[in-house]
């Protein structure tokens, strides 16, 4: 691609990181705020990453088989779709429970796994963006090493999501159920 799409990927990047910075020293209406610009644009960055990644992958070997250049575009964009899926899922999940958390209405618990959640997320970030910005320029593959890094971490980020989904559904302190 051009590097128009390099630039706008990696400033939302850093912009997501900016508003995650942001949420962290703040509480109530301008935490959920942030959190939720912050995850919006985070995945728009990793969409747009992974058309990157599917496109240079199915445009690599013209000789190769459909079927075969799709699996070959699965398995590189593996993480990414895990990394998207857990993303979207925290966005619902605020989006949803914007009341109970504005009204202090959620365990404790729901802060410190929020934390860790997004702690892990910008772990991946991390990864992602130096595994993309490097001298020889992005060849539109990420390297097994950190495409299975993304995936171990990524599914610590699933299990701290979904703790955070039973905190929010059924540790309510109003005694109510959804």
């Amino acid at each position: 691609m051009k590097d128009w799409y390099k630039s706008t990927y990696n400033a939302l990047l850093l912009a997501a990181v900016i508003l995650f910075l942001i949420a962290f020293g703040t509480t109530g209406d301008i935490n959920i705020g942030t959190s939720i610009s912050a995850y919006s644009l985070l995945i728009l960055s990793v969409f747009m990453i992974l058309v990157l990644v599917v496109n240079k992958t199915l445009s690599s070997e013209p000789d190769v088989s459909g079927f075969q250049s799709m699996m070959d575009a699965l398995r590189s964009a593996g993480p990414l779709f895990l990394i998207l899926g857990v993303i979207c899922f925290v966005l619902y999940l605020l989006i949803y429970y914007k009341d109970d958390i504005l009204g202090n209405r959620v365990s404790n618990s729901y802060y410190t796994f929020s934390n860790i959640t997004t702690i892990i997320l910008l772990m991946q970030v991390y990864l992602l963006y130096t595994n993309m910005n490097v001298k020889e320029g992005f060849k539109g593959q990420i390297s097994k090493v950190v495409s299975g890094s993304l995936l171990i971490i990524g599914l610590f980020s699933l299990m701290s999501s979904l703790i955070l989904y039973t905190i929010l559904r059924y540790y309510t302190t109003d005694g109510f159920t959804v």
